[in-house]
C-alpha cells in the first residue's frame, strides 16, 4: 500500500512538471471614453485569440473571473509607472506573462494600442498598434490582427483556422507595431527596433506555416491538429474527435482539441476539452474544460463539472466531486472525500476526511 501511494505521487509529479504551462493574464483595458461593455468584450477578444492560436500544452489562459477576483484583492499603484504595473499585477495573479491595451478615438479614427509584458520584471515583448473608422469595427478585428503580438511569446502559435477576413477578403498591409509610450525614450525605441528585427524570421516562417493544408489519413490513430482521419470507432478532425470511445494505441491516448463522445480509455489520456462520460486509465488530463468525469491513479483538469475518483485529484475549478487520497482543488463548488483535501476558496484550506466547498 504505501509503495503504492508512493508510485502514484511519483507518476502525479512527472505527469504534471512535464507539461506544466505558462500563464498569461489579460488585464483590464483603458478606454477614452470609458465604456464597460466594450472593455469586456475587446478583453474576451484577446482570450478567444490566445484560445484559438496556442497550444494548451505551453500556455495557460487565465479566465475573467481568475483575474479580477486576484487584482480586486490589490490593486497596483495608480502611480507605477509602464511596466512596473504589469509586473505587479503578474505577481498577484502568478501569469508568466500579460497583456494590457488602451483604446482611445484620435479626429474620426479609433485606435488600440496593445502590448505584452513578461511577468518576472515587467519587460515589454512586443506591441502592436490597430486603427479604424469605430470602434466595433475594431473589435470585430481585433481577435485576428493581434496575431502578430502573440508570435512574441516564446511558446508555440499556431492558427487553427483561417479568418474570414483572410478567406472572403485580400490581405491589408499590416500596420507596423509601435509603442508610443516607449518609442518617446531613444533607448527605448532602439530596443524595440531589435525586437523587430529579431522577430521577422520567426514571423515568415509561422506565416509559410499558416498555408499548409490539413493532411487527411485513413486511418488516423490520435487526434493531431494537422491531420484528419478515421479511428476504429469515430473521426479525427484537426485535433477534434467525434465518435463513440477513443483509445488511441492503448497505451496513449491523445485529443488536442476537443473529445464528444462517452470514453476516452487507455494507460494514458490527454486531450484538451472532454465532453462526454468519462476518461478512464492510469493517468488522465484535460488541459481546458471537461464534462464528464475520471477514473485513474492520478486526475488532472482545468475546470470540470463532474467528478475525480483515483489516488490524486487535482482540478483548477470543480464543480462536482472529488474522492481520492490527495484531492487538490483551486475553487471548489461541491464535496471532496480523502486523506488529504485542498481547496483554496473553502472555509478550511486543507481539511482531513470531508470538505466542502460552496
Amino acid at each position: 500500500m504505501r509503495f503504492g501511494f508512493v508510485f502514484s505521487v511519483w507518476l502525479f509529479t512527472v505527469g504534471t512538471a512535464r507539461a506544466t504551462p505558462k500563464r498569461i493574464a489579460v488585464l483590464e483595458f483603458r478606454l477614452e471614453p470609458e465604456d464597460t461593455k466594450l472593455r469586456k468584450m475587446l478583453e474576451d477578444e484577446i482570450r478567444a485569440g490566445l484560445l484559438e492560436f496556442s497550444n494548451p500544452r505551453e500556455l495557460e489562459i487565465l479566465n475573467r473571473l481568475e483575474t479580477e477576483t486576484f487584482l480586486a484583492k490589490r490593486k497596483p499603484k495608480q502611480s507605477c509607472t509602464l511596466g512596473e504595473c504589469e509586473r505587479l499585477a503578474a505577481q498577484l495573479l502568478r501569469a508568466d506573462y500579460v497583456v494590457s491595451g488602451d483604446m482611445s478615438k484620435h479626429d474620426d479614427d479609433w485606435y488600440i494600442f496593445l502590448k505584452i509584458f513578461r511577468g518576472k520584471d515587467g519587460t515589454i515583448l512586443g506591441s502592436h498598434r490597430l486603427r479604424g473608422k469605430s470602434e466595433w469595427e475594431l473589435l470585430q478585428r481585433l481577435k485576428d490582427e493581434s496575431y502578430s503580438l502573440y508570435g512574441r511569446l516564446p511558446v508555440q502559435v499556431e492558427r487553427m483556422f483561417p479568418s474570414e477576413t483572410e478567406s472572403s477578403s485580400p490581405v491589408l498591409p499590416k500596420i507596423p507595431a509601435v509603442d508610443i509610450e516607449k518609442a518617446s525614450k531613444a533607448e527605448d525605441a532602439e530596443s524595440l527596433a531589435i525586437e523587430e528585427e529579431e522577430s521577422s524570421d520567426t514571423e515568415a516562417e509561422e506565416e509559410e506555416a499558416f498555408d499548409e493544408e490539413v493532411q487527411f489519413n485513413l486511418l488516423s490513430i490520435q487526434c493531431r491538429r494537422k491531420r484528419s482521419g478515421f479511428v476504429p470507432v469515430g473521426y479525427c478532425h484537426e485535433g477534434n474527435f467525434l465518435g463513440m470511445f477513443h483509445t488511441g494505441w492503448l497505451i496513449r491516448s491523445e485529443i488536442d482539441e476537443n473529445f464528444f463522445g462517452f470514453y476516452q480509455i487507455s494507460l494514458l489520456n490527454e486531450s484538451g476539452s472532454f465532453y462526454g462520460f468519462m476518461q478512464v486509465g492510469l493517468v488522465n488530463e484535460t488541459h481546458r474544460f471537461q464534462i464528464g468525469g475520471q477514473i485513474g491513479l492520478v486526475n488532472s483538469t482545468g475546470e470540470i463539472f463532474g467528478g475525480q475518483i483515483g489516488i490524486v485529484n487535482r482540478g483548477k475549478q470543480v464543480y462536482g466531486l472529488q474522492i481520492g487520497l490527495i484531492n487538490h482543488a483551486e475553487s471548489l463548488r461541491g464535496v471532496q472525500v480523502g486523506l488529504l483535501n485542498i481547496a483554496n476558496n473553502s472555509v478550511f484550506p486543507v481539511m482531513i476526511g470531508i470538505n466542502i466547498g460552496i
